[in-house]
């Protein structure tokens, strides 16, 4: 059952960041929510079966062919000749981002190494250094929700697999081939438990969606 929480982020803390693009997509420890905006400003909070998402803000103005729903439907505009001459663009690299990238990954591969010998307190240290850095990686959540399952810490697996369906479901394909190779190293037992939350299954079965 979904339903709406009426300021469940206070006002002045919202118009604040909603003003500075400040609210960062991913999980929120501080209000236990999952921010799905990615342009820093966010509108409604729903419930679903307990689970918290901030929705993106509603846009002041949507584009609309007419104002009439029966001659509403889409229709290719033609893009200025400007954009149609760049072909391609050259993605800057931001350091400090690079920086964070490489920390992150070396953060999680210590924790697949100590998960590897069932030293669960330090892989979930790591794990949580991972997600620290780099929220929004699928593959560091789904580390942490093994770790949190073998540790019989159930509400939190859940809450770790839930969030790593949720930044893997809008991945393209390819990128959902790097999460799955991301955490080979898990099996067994383990992976058929994650890989429930991963195609959904576990999901349907616990909260109906």
């Amino acid at each position: 059952m979904i339903k709406e929480l009426k300021n469940y982020i206070p006002k002045n803390v919202l118009s604040n960041k909603n003003r500075g693009r400040s609210c960062r997509y991913g999980y929120n420890k501080k209000y236990d929510v999952v921010v799905i905006s990615r342009n820093g400003q966010i509108g409604n909070v729903i419930e679903i079966s307990n689970f918290k998402i901030a929705l993106p803000k509603k846009p002041k103005e949507v584009y609309s062919r007419h104002e009439n729903k029966l001659n509403q439907y889409w229709e290719k505009k033609e893009l200025p000749t400007n954009l149609e001459k760049i072909k391609s663009m050259p993605v800057p690299i931001n350091e400090p981002t690079a920086r964070y990238e490489v920390a992150a990954v070396d953060c999680f591969g210590r924790g697949l190494h100590q998960l590897k010998v069932n030293q669960l307190s330090a892989a979930r240290h790591h794990f949580s250094d991972a997600i620290q850095l780099k929220p929004a990686s699928p593959a560091f959540w789904y580390a942490r929700a093994v770790v949190n399952h073998r540790a019989d810490r159930e509400l939190e697996a859940r809450h770790d697999a839930v969030m790593g369906n949720l930044f893997e479901r809008d991945l393209p394909g390819w990128e959902t081939q790097k999460v799955a190779s991301s955490i080979q190293g898990i099996q067994g037992v383990d992976r058929a438990w994650l890989e429930s939350f991963r195609d959904g299954t576990a999901l349907h079965e616990l909260y109906g969606f």
